[in-house]
């Protein structure tokens, strides 16, 4: 059963409500969760029974674009008009190239690897090649670094002490 909904008591907080709903966040529990908050600390911020610190207002900016002129003065547009960080694509041939290799280099280490380590020693193999090379279509580069990158991550697992989790052994 909901709750019966509160007027925000200050216009910060009436703003704050207004960035849930226009994300489509009908419910306090999920946005929370985005943000790093407890449902509690959501609630008091949007009832206006608490002003959020700026690290939270900066939560807001970093994790959905929000105008923190706006959501702190009410000044210019919900959401901020500066130009967008570009989007990163990823190479899903490459990254099954990865998820191939890693899957491989399991068997070959007699360890049985569930589907969701595969899929996570995957990409954080090509977030470290994203990281290491300007560019991830320059096929040269990715050849040259790959290699590198995959007998690292052959080397922690072969030598991962007794009572580790192949995860844990696999980090970088």
């Amino acid at each position: 059963m909901s709750r019966k909904r509160v007027e925000p008591k200050t216009p910060l907080g009436k703003r704050l409500t207004e960035v849930r709903e226009a994300l489509k966040f009908d419910e306090r529990e999920p946005f929370a969760e985005a943000l790093g908050l407890t449902v509690a600390m959501l609630g008091y911020y949007e009832r206006g029974d608490r002003i959020p610190d700026a690290g939270v207002l900066a939560l807001y900016r970093e994790r959905f674009g929000i105008n923190i002129s706006w959501l702190v003065a009410g000044m210019g547009d919900m959401f901020d008009t500066a130009p967008a960080a570009p989007t990163l694509a990823y190479d899903v041939a490459l990254l099954q190239k990865i998820s191939d290799r890693v899957e491989t280099i399991f068997t070959e280490c007699s360890q049985k690897s569930p589907t969701r380590s595969t899929i996570t020693e995957a990409a954080l193999i090509y977030n470290e090649l994203a990281k290491t090379i300007s560019d991830i279509r320059d096929v040269q580069m990715v050849e040259a670094i790959l290699p590198v990158l995959l007998l690292r991550f052959r080397e922690r697992i072969t030598t991962a002490g007794s009572g580790l989790g192949k995860y844990e052994s696999s980090r970088f």
